[in-house]
């Protein structure tokens, strides 16, 4: 290591003080090991993945660099106020085929997480309370 520059421990590359993190290796490197990690250990990465987006520094990162993204894409969060009547339209099919993202989220819950079997008699309940809605509806307007 001499003045503004660093040798990398795992590639022996000699960088300048901005390619390395605090540590030893480049942030080449550094990438590479991760990813390599997480491929390895895919069950160790999403859980670490997820206390790092629960915890406070993680969450003002992720509000820092959302900000950061819409301001210098001003048109990628601004399509449904372009054209709502489509996502209206979208939403009102997605409700009515109750597609299993539908019906997952209606419990709370994500497709992912959400066994087939409950989503299939969650569909069926909805199914139920849909017609006795519009038979309680059809009864209103004879009377």
């Amino acid at each position: 290591m001499t003045g503004e520059t660093k040798t990398c421990g795992r590639c022996q590359a000699v960088k300048p003080l901005a390619g390395f993190y605090s540590g030893l290796i480049c942030r080449e490197c550094s990438k590479k090991k991760t990813a390599e990690w997480k491929k390895a250990n895919p069950e160790k990465a999403r859980v670490s993945a997820l206390r790092w987006a629960s915890s406070e520094k993680g969450r003002a990162i992720n509000r820092a660099s959302a900000a950061k993204f819409y301001k210098e894409n001003p048109y990628t969060h601004s399509h449904y106020s372009a054209r709502p009547e489509v996502y209206r339209a979208k939403n009102k099919l997605t409700a009515e085929r109750l597609t299993d993202c539908y019906v997952a989220n209606g419990m709370g819950l994500s497709v992912r997480d959400a066994p087939k079997d409950l989503i299939q008699a969650k569909r069926e309940q909805m199914q139920i309370t849909r017609l006795l809605r519009e038979l309680n509806k059809q009864l209103k307007e004879t009377k």
